[in-house]
């Protein structure tokens, strides 16, 4: 990829760093373009969270997103509105953000395991997962698998969807 006609080396500082370390191998060669960034981004309705008391601003850790998700909880007399879709979601943008560079989400550089409980990554992922489902700020999940919230999106439309933040289809 770095030599002609692809030159694809030039490109390699518009990419995020640890897009470049996954796209070259071990011995130094650029050997495909980063194509996924995996880019996230968090919809609600600002109508209801100002309701509940609720700043967007007090949302930025994962403490005052569960502790708005309690406020949500307790502002909604249907207890009908959830602040995330399930604590697995929370789990795995935990487990994959903040990758250090030439190391993969389970395991580092050298092969070596990095599940377990002295990687502060998992143990913070396990935990947050833990508070969220104890707080009960997430859809419930079924016996066979995908949420409510799923299978109510497959149904269409209804005053009983409650997708994350509040915000009802």
């Amino acid at each position: 990829m770095n030599k002609a006609p692809y030159n694809a080396g030039e490109y390699k500082n518009l990419f995020v760093p640890y897009t470049v370390a996954q796209a070259t191998s071990s011995d130094g060669r650029f050997t495909a373009m980063p194509t996924d960034i995996g880019p996230g981004t968090t919809f609600y309705r600002k109508d209801i969270l100002e309701k509940a008391g609720i700043k967007p601003e007090d949302m930025n850790t994962w403490e005052g997103y569960i502790e708005a998700g309690k406020k949500l909880k307790a502002f909604d007399n249907d207890k009908n509105i959830n602040i995330i879709n399930n604590a697995v979601s929370a789990n795995n943008l935990i487990i994959r953000s903040n990758l250090v560079a030439g190391e993969g989400i389970y395991f580092d550089s050298k092969g070596t395991v990095l599940v377990g409980p002295d990687n502060a990554r998992f143990v913070k992922a396990f935990t947050i997962a833990q508070k969220i489902r104890e707080a009960g700020i997430s859809m419930p999940r079924s016996a066979n698998g995908p949420t409510n919230g799923t299978r109510a999106s497959r149904r269409g439309p209804s005053p009983r969807n409650s997708p994350a933040l509040g915000c009802r289809v």
